[in-house]
């Protein structure tokens, strides 16, 4: 598993959530996903930016500082 290097700081910045494991039915399960999902473009660009940068990049994907 590649260095986390702040990829789960930056996703709560943009805004996201984790969600603990928790117990739902399949159809829970499927709309969870359905939605996690619609996202995961944007999910991987903040994670392949954390994971490859330079510790003295200043700035992530969207922007924003540090």
């Amino acid at each position: 598993m590649p260095d986390n290097r702040g990829v789960n700081e930056a996703l709560r910045r943009a805004g996201y959530k984790c969600l603990p494991d928790w117990w739902v039915t399949e159809a829970e399960f499927d709309v969870i996903w359905r939605m996690a999902h619609n996202h995961e473009e944007h999910i991987n660009e903040i994670r392949a930016f954390y994971r490859n940068r330079d510790d003295a990049t200043p700035s992530v994907p969207d922007g924003q500082s540090d």
